[in-house]
């Protein structure tokens, strides 16, 4: 199939050889059939003659034998789409009401569905980003769902080595920092040394921490998010390494995250637990109803989430006995673990389902609408119809024209859609802000399904090198055995 295709593209640029090379082939049969005529009896012009008439109409036959060509389907179709373009061209009223209802459906449909995966469908942008969890404890007595963690309880979850391989922590506070020519209040996120190794984020720029940053005789080290270094900053590359000042003490640029979420809040800088004058004094770290973090987890690849649960449940027991003050059994203490995709997506589904849904009912009553508009079309070019049948044109023939119509039209309608879906999804995005923190990384799903395409198309492209090197091979052509067939008939 591939040598037949290239093969069609090279008639296509040697038409003229091609049709000399048929016609030799058809004179070769005309002339053998003459010889065997001439040697039954016949004289030279007789058998001329009655070859001429056995084979029938030259024109005809070559006709037919072009017909089995790839390429004469290839140059058909290609006057059909731009026979297709006129037809459209002389009908602006039809084509213009046509290509803006298959926008308006398109559009919204590529949107809402770019929404959808972006946000359900997708895999987080982390690091084998199904192993993260979020841990949440619960009292259930007084319904509250996600109390946070002190730093003792964080220590002692640590402990679940066999379910387990990172526990870290987050907590976020607004300070001030100040710069060369400017002072301005910045979210700051307080984690853990291992936080971005733990959730697989490597940076964009710098490093991120690392255990020798994390200890209270360490110089001062933050790492800005994307976004705060883009907004405020210009996207400086050389950031890194500026110093700046915070709490009253001197904070050295380090790193620059990624564009992707950030969970459970988003901020501007990021510091190591350390250098939090709140989380690093002796008073805080001692006790243990201290309630201030939100605390991620990374199990093992081994280890299912019901596991990772039931050994987590095991120690929030074994501290419910050992420290009933700091766990009223009253209060119904408990330990949740629940996936990171699950937790950032948890409040989205029924919105984004709604949404799809009318977005499907739109697009359908949109194709509904154009179906209305194409039979009505053709209604009113009946007798050109007619007329082409008349004058020879087959039904399989005019079937085509049609569907070439159809195929333009339905290409211009599907890129004005397209065209038109990033405007319709910066509103689905602020709308889907709502429910979870990552409709900031929603994009056009078009964009990966191009760039899958490019990625395939370079293997094809290799593949149509190697077979049309093997063209040069003797093969017997389409021609050939149109020709054969001929032979035997006037036999």
């Amino acid at each position: 199939m591939i040598r037949r295709i290239v093969r069609a593209i090279g008639d296509l640029f040697d038409r003229d050889g091609r049709d000399r090379g048929l016609d030799a082939e058809l004179r070769f049969h005309v002339d053998n059939a003459a010889e065997q005529l001439r040697a039954e009896g016949h004289s030279r012009e007789d058998a001329e003659r009655r070859a001429r008439m056995n084979t029938g109409n030259l024109d005809a036959v070559k006709d037919e034998c072009r017909e089995t060509r790839l390429s004469h389907t290839i140059e058909t179709s290609w006057l059909d789409m731009r026979q297709g373009v006129r037809m459209l061209t002389q009908n602006p009223g039809f084509t213009l009401a046509a290509l803006g209802t298959l926008a308006v459906g398109i559009g919204a449909t590529t949107a809402i569905f770019s929404l959808v995966y972006g946000v359900l469908l997708r895999p987080l942008p982390y690091g084998r980003g199904d192993d993260l969890i979020v841990l949440h404890q619960q009292a259930q007595a007084r319904n509250q769902r996600d109390l946070r963690f002190s730093v003792k309880e964080i220590e002692d979850y640590r402990g679940a080595k066999n379910t387990l391989d990172a526990v870290v922590e987050h907590h976020s506070m607004v300070f001030l920092l100040l710069g060369d020519n400017f002072a301005e209040r910045v979210q700051t996120a307080v984690v853990s040394a291992n936080f971005f190794d733990s959730l697989g984020v490597k940076p964009a720029l710098g490093r991120t921490f690392v255990e020798s940053d994390d200890t209270t005789e360490a110089d001062g080290v933050l790492v800005l998010s994307h976004k705060y270094w883009s907004s405020r900053h210009g996207a400086d590359p050389s950031i890194v390494g500026r110093v700046f000042a915070m709490n009253n003490r001197p904070h050295r640029v380090i790193g620059v995250l990624p564009p992707i979420p950030q969970y459970p809040i988003e901020s501007d800088v990021y510091m190591p637990t350390s250098h939090c004058p709140t989380r690093s004094s002796q008073r805080f770290q001692a006790n243990r109803n201290a309630r201030m973090m939100t605390v991620f987890a990374r199990k093992k690849q081994n280890a299912t989430i019901e596991q990772a649960r039931a050994e987590l449940s095991s120690i929030a027991g074994q501290l419910s006995q050992a420290y009933p003050e700091s766990y009223r059994p009253e209060l119904g203490y408990k330990i949740a673990a629940e996936s990171l995709h699950e937790e950032l997506t948890s409040s989205a589904p029924p919105a984004l389902m709604v949404l799809l849904g009318a977005a499907g009912f739109v697009l359908l009553i949109a194709c509904a609408n154009v179906a209305n508009l194409l039979l009505a079309q053709l209604l009113r070019r009946g007798r050109e119809l007619a007329l082409r049948a008349a004058l020879g044109a087959s039904r399989g023939r005019l079937i085509r024209q049609l569907l070439a119509e159809g195929i333009v039209l339905s290409l211009a309608g599907g890129l004005l859609g397209v065209a038109m879906a990033p405007l319709s999804l910066r509103v689905l995005q602020r709308f889907a802000e709502r429910f979870t923190p990552r409709a900031a990384e929603v994009t056009v799903v078009l964009g990966n399904l191009i760039l899958r395409c490019d990625r395939a198309g370079s293997t094809a492209f290799g593949m149509f090198e190697r077979a049309a090197l093997d063209v040069t091979r003797p093969t017997p052509s389409d021609d050939k055995a149109c020709c054969s067939a001929s032979r035997a008939r006037t036999q």
